[in-house]
């Protein structure tokens, strides 16, 4: 029985690493006080069943070499892992491994919309990259996961818009803008005539949008006109000295430079020293809160999966790896 690769880990590797976690075959006979199941390879010992189902002491140990050959090669005196520490890392990973078991059942109990259709896409997807094609029963595995991840919000969670707004509010006077900026909207073109027809329609109420895939020539801008946050010395003299004249929600008249005919819209203004707009930096912090959101998420979700499962541990707290 090979451990599965794919899984995502959880808990205290949830960010970077993967955990191999075990088949999910079981053993109901194995006497409960003494758990142990005979194989032709080797006696392996159970050290915890998740809902009946085991993780077996092999599981754990190239994880626990793997934490131990670390160790010894940060400690620079030369010390040997104690004990305790041998203990700790053992302990800690059977929680893992349970954690993620427990994720791993529920996820196999997941209803999945055209499950087949998936499968023979996944397939698909590995010959196409050359890569070996695992059998169906471990693709249907993955997929499930995959899917019940997703399903309760655990695979890539974005925190919520109150506690975005939250975090801006307690922290705003950190992010201050370090320029003077204005958020500029803008139609280019050389074309005297396509200037003023576009500021006609600009001026009939149509969008700076609308206007911008009609006539700008900015193939960087030319579809939403969104020149950005500009400062001062970024575009041409004639166009600065308007951009940074006009009040927050005004369109100029036309603007003539070197390069041709520019109207332009104020969206937003960024005085130097002031803390940057919610608007602007909201999709920052957004992202840099992704992974305690994850975290949270999947913490609260073990915490219900632990509540209702059935759970025997019978790793001794003083053992230690054999």
């Amino acid at each position: 029985m090979k451990p599965y690769k794919w899984i995502l880990t959880t808990t205290l590797v949830i960010a970077s690493t993967t955990l191999p976690l075990h088949s999910f075959a079981t053993s109901e006979t194995s006497p409960k006080d003494t758990p142990k199941v005979n194989t032709q390879e080797e006696s392996r010992v159970v050290l915890a069943r998740v809902n009946g189902q085991p993780i077996y002491d092999y599981q754990l140990k190239p994880q626990v070499e793997h934490k131990l050959k670390k160790y010894k090669q940060f400690n620079s005196k030369g010390q040997q892992p104690t004990e305790s520490l041998i203990n700790n890392l053992r302990q800690g990973l059977l929680q893992e491994y349970i954690d993620t078991t427990l994720l791993v059942l529920a996820s196999q109990k997941h209803a999945v919309d055209n499950l087949d259709e998936k499968i023979t896409l996944f397939k698909e997807k590995a010959i196409k990259n050359n890569q070996t094609v695992p059998s169906d029963k471990s693709i249907k595995s993955q997929i499930l996961f995959r899917e019940y991840l997703k399903a309760h919000d655990l695979a890539d969670p974005m925190p919520s818009e109150e506690a975005v707004k939250a975090r801006y509010e307690k922290g705003k006077q950190n992010f201050l803008s370090q320029k003077g900026e204005r958020h500029v909207l803008h139609v280019f073109t050389t074309k005297k005539e396509d200037i003023l027809a576009a500021q006609k329609e600009l001026n009939s109420g149509k969008s700076f949008k609308e206007v911008s895939q009609k006539y700008s020539e900015d193939e960087n801008t030319k579809q939403d006109a969104n020149l950005s946050f500009i400062e001062k010395g970024y575009m041409p003299k004639a166009f600065d000295e308007v951009a940074f004249s006009l009040s927050e929600g005004s369109v100029s008249d036309i603007i003539k430079t070197e390069e041709g005919y520019h109207i332009l819209k104020i969206v937003e203004i960024q005085e130097k020293g002031k803390p940057i707009s919610y608007k602007r930096i909201k999709n920052f912090l957004a992202r840099g809160m992704k992974e305690k959101t994850k975290v949270n998420n999947i913490a609260a979700h073990l915490k219900q999966l632990r509540e209702e499962a059935d759970i025997e541990i019978f790793l001794p707290k003083n053992t230690t790896s054999q």
